[in-house]
């Protein structure tokens, strides 16, 4: 039994493959879906997207995202999703260090806050998978 799993960006459906599982970040550590687990539909934060398949792992770097998880199906919906292999880590790098630079100038309740807390955490993950590949 496989795992259809669909991710869908606001421009493109950037993956559809069948996989033996996912493993997302969450809000308390890494969560694991199966087939044949329970119907979810949850939030998970930007983070790096492990897909397994026949023994091979592949590494997406996501944005904040949702996804629902009905019978055999993995549907996410997320702003960016990039696939470890195509990222720039020394770029993703610049770009989390200047958010992270950002935010510890910036009190929680400023505007704009939201927006570079965002930007670290996206660029942080593209970095994270980036390193994972080496």
């Amino acid at each position: 039994m496989a795992l259809a799993l669909a991710i869908v960006t606001p421009t493109a459906e950037a993956v559809s493959l069948s996989c033996d599982e996912v493993v997302a970040p969450g809000e308390q550590g890494q969560v694991g879906l199966l087939p044949g687990d329970f119907p979810l539909i949850s939030a998970f934060l930007a983070g790096v997207l492990t897909v397994v398949a026949e023994g091979k792992q592949s590494l997406y770097a996501c944005g904040s995202w949702f996804a629902e998880i009905e019978e055999d199906n993995v549907r996410v919906l997320v702003s960016v999703c990039e696939e470890a292999s195509t990222i720039d880590a020394a770029e993703a790098k610049k770009k989390a260090d200047e958010a992270e630079k950002q935010l510890a100038e910036m009190a929680v309740s400023d505007d704009g806050y939201a927006g570079h807390l965002g930007r670290y955490r996206l660029n942080r993950a593209r970095l994270d998978a980036a390193e994972l590949l080496r």
